[in-house]
């Protein structure tokens, strides 16, 4: 039986909870004109090949999931859409479709475009979250040290007008994919700002004071997410680093996943209907990230980083489409990993015959 570990690293292989035959491992390839089948390890990369009795019991459902679903990829290796993020399907010696990426820039396309409404039942969504924050709030305020504390005056003017100033310089930031009402919450609660500073019996400096310290905050916060998000690639590539506010980046597929992750905040439900047809249309005339990323190639600066608040929204709109197209294909760093897998699985096959015919 084989292991339910890395060979190269030593890493568990997590269980897909979707092959009977392979339970074990979230990236499993497998060549049905070799009968070889990989389990590969998401830490180091790695494909574990299967023993050859265990490869051709599991061939006929890994051939059966990858006829249901659509595949995208070149002639040498293609990612099947098994419809969950649970277990991804790569398919070795599969001929060159794009049939899943474009399927995925369509699905992404149709679900956004709508402006985002705030409804009783999302509401109702944070009654547990405002319940457990006043829990513990109650159970602070038991401690007689910390009630004292909590109900100070000076605590409480620092505090709001800390909040009330961040909110206003970072709050299309750190809100952006959020309903407008929290994306303008600033404004709603200035009046009471400039009401608490002049009738705040506090001394004038701590307000002041309070409230600088919370500009400075909020501007540091909204200049530095503004200006650190974007992403580098190699020229001719789409081997995307994402680069966000909290370090020097990501690569690999993780970057692709933050990428578009954090592209998708900005026009979930939200995008409006010049941009998205304009982005729409970017991505028909390029069809590939690689493609549209080359438009983009002049665009970046001195230390090559493409920065999304220097792209127009339709062209971020465009990029999310084509960065969601991307994951419905092969990541780079597993395609870079079939010819040693291959090599590694003839010798082993050579060794097998060697022995039985010994």
């Amino acid at each position: 039986m084989a292991k339910d570990t890395c060979l190269q690293c030593g890493k568990p292989l997590p269980a897909n909870k979707e092959l009977a035959s392979v339970p074990n491992g979230r990236l499993v390839a497998f060549d049905p004109d070799a009968n070889r089948v990989w389990r590969i390890c998401e830490p180091c990369g790695h494909w574990n090949l299967l023993g050859p009795d265990a490869a051709r019991a599991a061939m006929p459902e890994l051939r059966a999931r990858a006829e249901a679903g659509a595949i995208a990829g070149h002639s040498g290796l293609a990612l099947v859409n098994t419809g969950t993020s649970s277990l991804l399907l790569f398919r070795v010696g599969a001929t060159a479709s794009r049939d899943a990426a474009l399927q995925k820039a369509a699905e992404i396309y149709a679900e956004t475009g709508h402006e985002m409404d705030v409804t009783w039942v999302g509401m109702l969504k944070l009654l547990p979250y405002v319940a457990g924050g006043g829990l513990i709030l109650y159970g602070l305020e038991q401690v007689p040290f910390l009630n004292a504390i909590l109900t100070s005056d000076a605590l409480r003017t620092f505090y709001w007008a800390v909040l009330v100033s961040w909110l206003g310089l970072a709050a299309k930031e750190h809100f952006r994919d959020s309903a407008k009402p929290l994306r303008w919450l600033w404004l709603i609660m200035l009046p009471g700002l400039v009401w608490g500073w002049l009738d705040s019996a506090e001394p004038k400096w701590l307000v002041t004071s309070s409230l600088i310290a919370g500009l400075l905050l909020g501007g540091w916060a909204g200049i530095r997410g503004r200006r650190t998000r974007g992403i580098r690639w190699t020229t001719g590539m789409d081997d995307i680093q994402y680069q966000g506010p909290g370090g020097e980046g990501s690569t690999g597929w993780m970057a692709t996943s933050l990428a578009i992750f954090d592209l998708s905040t900005e026009f979930t439900e939200r995008v409006k209907p010049t941009d998205r047809a304009v982005g729409w249309s970017m991505w028909n005339d390029h069809l590939s990230l690689a493609a549209l990323l080359a438009a983009f190639e002049a665009r970046r600066d001195a230390s090559g980083l493409l920065r999304f608040r220097a792209m127009t929204a339709a062209e971020r709109f465009a990029l999310l489409i084509a960065i969601g197209a991307r994951l419905a294909e092969p990541p780079a760093e597993v395609v870079a990993g079939l010819p040693e897998a291959e090599r590694i699985a003839a010798i082993a096959e050579s060794l097998d015959l060697a022995e039985g015919r010994a």
